[in-house]
């Protein structure tokens, strides 16, 4: 198991399955094609942030890639999903408000 300097991840942890499924094998190819943004590749950690941020704030990914795949993986989670729609409900409510 993954264990980063702070300790290690709960078992049924999302971040847990999220690395076993992306960072425990790695694969080869263009790192761009790997990673949302250049500071996802820092950790497990944070390209799983960088990749919650982009599946919060980016359309559906319809491509192939694996970094498409990271975003698509929080789609599988309909708690996940119900959340991402609570945070843009709230964005735009906000927007709309402040006249943005």
């Amino acid at each position: 198991m993954y264990l980063p300097d702070s300790g290690c991840f709960y078992k049924d942890a999302y971040l847990t399955s999220f690395y076993r499924e992306f960072w425990e094998v790695p694969g080869s190819g263009d790192l761009h094609d790997f990673f949302v943004s250049e500071y996802a590749r820092v950790s497990p950690e944070e390209d799983f942030a960088e990749s919650f941020a982009h599946f919060v704030l980016t359309q559906t990914p319809e491509g192939n890639t694996v970094k498409d795949e990271k975003i698509l993986y929080f789609y599988q989670f309909e708690e996940l999903v119900q959340l991402r729609t609570k945070i843009l409900s709230r964005v735009a409510t906000w927007l709309v408000r402040n006249a943005i």
